[in-house]
């Protein structure tokens, strides 16, 4: 996938920190809707390997 060609929609909001403006801008990727499907299991599989990875590690306390 190349960056270059990709569009953002753009969302910015000000918000007040100690007295201080500080401004946050969220960009997200217009994607179509395959694109979003085929990210979206990407980031699912992804996930789904983290939380594998680490549910065993915690014994887990007997239910009572």
């Amino acid at each position: 996938m190349n960056q270059d060609t990709h569009r953002f929609s753009r969302e910015t909001r000000t918000a007040m920190f100690q007295g201080r403006p500080i401004t946050v801008t969220h960009l997200t990727p217009i994607l179509s809707p395959e694109q979003r499907a085929r990210r979206k299991r990407e980031i699912e599989s992804q996930l789904y390997g983290v939380f594998s990875k680490y549910r065993g590690s915690k014994k887990q306390e007997p239910r009572g």
